[in-house]
């Protein structure tokens, strides 16, 4: 398994944990309406979302290995920057929905913040929560 995959699956899985998902539209009115209605969700029960997390960071790994190069594929000296996005619109998409539909989380979709994206390469991971956010490294295996 990727360190790379493992952050960001946890990363998700923390979102979860928490008790408000961080909802950002861009529109205060929309804003407001999607707190309201996830408010009224039950709590994501523990084993759920550790099922999502280890569902996720296998699924990541699973899409960064069929990115990346056969042997025979290389150009020396240069290999490509391959990625995973794992991200919300106004519920999950990609390997986010595939992980959430596997750990059998279908009726918590409200409890994934909306405009949130996660790139994940295998030396980095890279978030942005809300709409036009700012991204933000939250793990590098590259020293500063």
């Amino acid at each position: 398994m990727l360190e790379a995959s493992r952050v960001a699956a946890k990363w998700w899985a923390d979102k979860l944990r928490s008790k408000h998902p961080h909802h950002d539209m861009g529109d205060a009115l929309g804003n407001a309406f999607l707190s309201l209605c996830s408010s009224c969700l039950e709590p994501i029960p523990a084993d759920l979302v550790d099922r999502f997390e280890t569902e996720l960071s296998r699924l990541i790994d699973e899409e960064i290995a069929s990115q990346l190069p056969g042997p025979n594929q290389r150009v020396k000296g240069w290999a490509p920057r391959v990625n995973c996005q794992a991200e919300t619109i106004y519920a999950p998409v990609g390997v986010l929905d595939d992980a959430m539909q596997a750990a059998g989380l279908a009726d918590w979709s409200l409890a994934f913040p909306i405009y949130t994206g996660c790139s994940v390469f295998p030396d980095e991971v890279v978030v942005s929560e809300g709409y036009y956010a700012p991204r933000v490294t939250i793990w590098s295996a590259i020293p500063p």
